[in-house]
């Protein structure tokens, strides 16, 4: 077999792993039907009877319903039928999906073995299973955002293919439309882009890039207004979203805090390789003139950095962060890429083998502890806290 159909199929056995895995989970899920879960499946049960006609009417009644205004705005997803189980495995379709596209889209950027570790990372990812076993729309938002991230890189180095431009406005725009805080991350490309401009004297292609960021965008906006039945109700639902934070009690008690909250989060969630990929990122900043840093680990650290500036003022629940456990798992597969450039090719392929073996294992049994044993619905630092048993509470 061919080095290149060899990781094809590790990394497929990554899928088949994850599905595995949210398969025999799913059926323990208990609804959440008093909080968004709830609200989701009353929104889909209504897009199911009435078709896209009801957009208008589900802004319009999430405009005077404050009690609504502590949940997301409408959404779509009637995709698998309307119950709680097919709109769980929508999120589970989803994460597979985010972990398949890691692989395919990751692997000319980073070779494939260093792909297909990456691969099995985001598959064990226990945020990412988490996300993708409940009735939200963080799994579809995470896929959504992960195509988006890939295909830009993917453009900056060649920018002449179409495809890849159409791509990007295509899951950037659809990612807008599925949660607002997506928008958070053109900033992180724009800022991507300024450096490689930068860096290989390309400074012409800077109108190119603010127009294809500024694509999904105008379309998204434009969608929104078809969808709430005028620019007055998308503008009135923005307002809510950006003002009602700071009247939401829940929001006030459980997702407040420094801007380096969402690091801590991913510590209780996933420790050993978050602290690994979080030292070899770091290590990336400190590296004088960035001498030897490929453009993807600039990308992934810039994803990093700039995602937890943007979320400093914002509310701090790392469901809405999930995207930085891309960087901080890709920080761990250069680390375990690192040792293997020092060590005999032999030996360096087993210590990369057992290094993903090791952080897998060690983030599925994180997984099964915190959200299957442990039933964590919102993975808030007070759950997760109360989960690892540092902090008192029945």
């Amino acid at each position: 077999m061919s080095p290149a159909r060899l990781t094809d199929l590790t990394a497929s056995l990554a899928v088949v792993l994850a599905g595995v895995v949210l398969a025999l989970t799913l059926p323990a899920v208990k609804p959440a039907l008093d909080a968004d879960e709830g609200v989701y499946l009353r929104y889909a049960e209504e897009l199911e009877a009435r078709g896209p006609a009801a957009l208008p009417d589900l802004h319009t009644r999430f405009i005077h319903d404050r009690q609504l205004w502590e949940s997301p705005p409408p959404c779509w997803g009637w995709v698998f039928g309307i119950s709680f189980a097919a709109l769980a495995a929508l999120s589970a379709t989803c994460h597979l999906l985010t972990v398949a596209s890691t692989y395919w889209l990751s692997r000319s950027h980073l070779g494939g073995g260093r792909a297909a570790a990456l691969t099995w990372l985001v598959a064990c990812s226990p945020l990412w299973l988490a996300v993708g076993r409940r009735v939200l729309t963080d799994a579809a938002a995470l896929l959504a955002v992960t195509v988006a991230l890939w295909t830009f890189l993917t453009w900056l180095r060649e920018p002449a293919r179409r495809g890849v431009r159409l791509g990007f406005v295509a899951s950037l725009t659809a990612a807008l439309l599925i949660k607002e805080l997506s928008v958070l991350l053109a900033p992180v490309l724009l800022v991507v882009a300024l450096i490689e401009c930068r860096k290989r004297r390309r400074v012409a292609d800077l109108p190119a890039v603010l127009g294809l960021l500024a694509v999904p965008g105008l379309l998204a906006a434009g969608i929104g207004v078809v969808a709430a039945g005028g620019p007055s109700p998308l503008l009135a639902v923005a307002r809510i979203v950006l003002r009602s934070p700071a009247s939401n009690t829940f929001a006030q008690a459980f997702c407040a805090g420094p801007w380096y909250r969402p690091l801590l989060d991913f510590l209780l969630l996933a420790p050993v390789t978050t602290l690994l990929g979080l030292a070899t990122l770091t290590a990336l900043w400190l590296r004088p003139g960035g001498r030897n840093v490929e453009p993807d680990g600039v990308a992934m650290t810039v994803l990093l950095t700039v995602t937890l500036l943007e979320f400093a003022p914002l509310i701090k629940n790392v469901r809405y962060t999930a995207l930085l456990d891309l960087p901080l798992r890709f920080g761990a597969v250069a680390a375990l890429w690192d040792v293997k450039a020092r060590l005999p090719e032999r030996w360096g392929r087993w210590v990369v083998l057992g290094g993903v073996g090791l952080l897998c294992g060690l983030d599925l049994v994180s997984f099964f502890e915190l959200f299957v044993a442990g039933g964590i619905y919102d993975p808030t630092s007070f759950n997760l806290l109360a989960a690892r048993q540092l902090i008192p509470f029945r």
